[in-house]
């Protein structure tokens, strides 16, 4: 509590005095005072209610704070809880990730604030269990044999689509239904446990969900087919190389993404060039403040938030010169200039062939190359960490002796 005076320098030798002497006053005790007092200093001192203030918590629940010091903050949180609750005092804690996203929670010993802190604690202990069941269950190697398993599950829907696209290009939507079903499932259940389900109000998860509508209910509806073309193989293709998508295979997260931005780009092509000749054209102001408050106050994720806080890019370069009230339009008016220009080039790919073709080599190729960035830059060495950890890899020895 007194840290808060140590702007002035005549306080902040008094704070650093103090701590010296074990003088500083907690939520716990009084200050030191130079008389005789009648308190036990090895017992708990209780006062009256009345005469305490509740405890403050702030925590920082931004990517920074992922790990141990996550994990520590929310013992600390729960340690704070305990104390109030012993000592009759009510506990406040301020979750911030970030200038609009501050979350308050009272926890109390009623129901209400138990779910708020069970809601807050969500993540750490999902994460928590996940770890446990790798370790206990399958033993240090677990790790290991997951990453394998998805490496080979990856691979096989890799190969899988390139197979059935060459093979029966006119029945590859269907594999693009099946497949999309199972990964958006899985995508909904993990971002929705992580606060990230705002992240499926995007555009890409329309303009999939629009293809969907278009393949089952309206396929012979020309002008929605062209609409679905000008989606998949503009914005959606040209995403790939706007946010990076990677062909990581053993990593879920990163090749849904890519299915989602490439996939429906090749069931375009697939449908423009690949079908009978007499049935190629056959499949042929905000959200509001309420809900903004809401996602504000739950401390939800979404795109927005994420572009915003980047401090590299085409978005962050326009929006440190112009106000935070402006930046949502200037962010708006930014993917309006983004779908325009690459509907133009769509409306190119319309009409050749060979420049659809050229197109959607070029972003699969990128997407591999951010793979292979990954594995060799990030991967290799966050991995070769991570087994360390699990007692897989011995230390790093230094040099050795003669």
């Amino acid at each position: 509590m007194e840290a808060m005076h140590c702007t002035v320098r005549q306080a902040k030798l008094l704070f650093y005095a103090r701590l010296a002497e074990k003088g500083l006053q907690t939520y716990e005790r009084d200050g030191w005072g130079e008389y005789p007092t009648q308190i036990d200093p090895e017992r708990r001192e209780i006062r009256p209610t009345a005469d305490r203030g509740p405890i403050l918590l702030c925590v920082d629940t931004s990517g920074s704070m992922r790990g141990p010091r996550e994990t520590v903050a929310k013992a600390l949180a729960l340690e704070c809880m305990r104390a109030a609750r012993e000592q009759e005092r009510n506990c406040y804690v301020f979750a911030f990730a970030g200038p609009a996203e501050v979350r308050e929670i009272e926890l109390n010993m009623d129901a209400a604030s138990v779910d708020n802190l069970l809601d807050f604690l969500e993540k750490f202990v999902a994460r928590l269990l996940g770890l446990r069941l790798v370790r206990r269950v399958l033993g240090p190697r677990g790790l290991l044999l997951r990453d394998k398993l998805s490496f080979l599950l990856g691979t096989t829907m890799m190969w899988t689509c390139a197979f059935w696209l060459g093979r029966s290009p006119s029945t590859f939507p269907a594999l693009y239904g099946g497949l999309g079903a199972v990964l958006m499932l899985a995508r909904w259940a993990s971002y929705k446990a992580r606060r990230w389900h705002y992240y499926l109000y995007d555009f890409c998860y329309y303009a999939n969900l629009l293809l969907v509508l278009h393949l089952t209910l309206l396929p012979t509806w020309a002008p929605l087919a062209k609409v679905t073309f000008a989606y998949n193989t503009g914005p959606l293709a040209w995403s790939i190389l706007t946010f990076r998508n990677s062909l990581v295979f053993h990593d879920l997260d990163k090749v849904t993404s890519l299915f989602l931005h490439l996939v429906p780009a090749l069931v375009s092509w697939s449908l423009r060039w690949q079908q009978p000749e007499g049935g190629r054209f056959r499949p042929a102001k905000e959200a509001g403040e309420q809900q903004r408050a809401k996602i504000q106050q739950r401390g939800y994720r979404t795109l927005f938030n994420y572009v915003t806080s980047q401090k590299k890019g085409t978005f962050h370069s326009i929006a440190r010169r112009i106000p935070q009230p402006l930046q949502p339009p200037a962010y708006l008016g930014l993917h309006l200039c983004f779908c325009v220009c690459t509907f133009l080039l769509a409306l190119l790919c319309w009409y050749n062939f060979w420049a659809h073709t050229a197109l959607l080599a070029a972003v699969a190729s990128a997407s591999i190359w951010h793979g292979g960035s990954y594995y060799f830059e990030v991967f290799a060495r966050r991995y070769h960490e991570q087994l360390r950890a699990s007692e897989l890899l011995p230390p790093t020895s230094g040099r050795k002796e003669a």
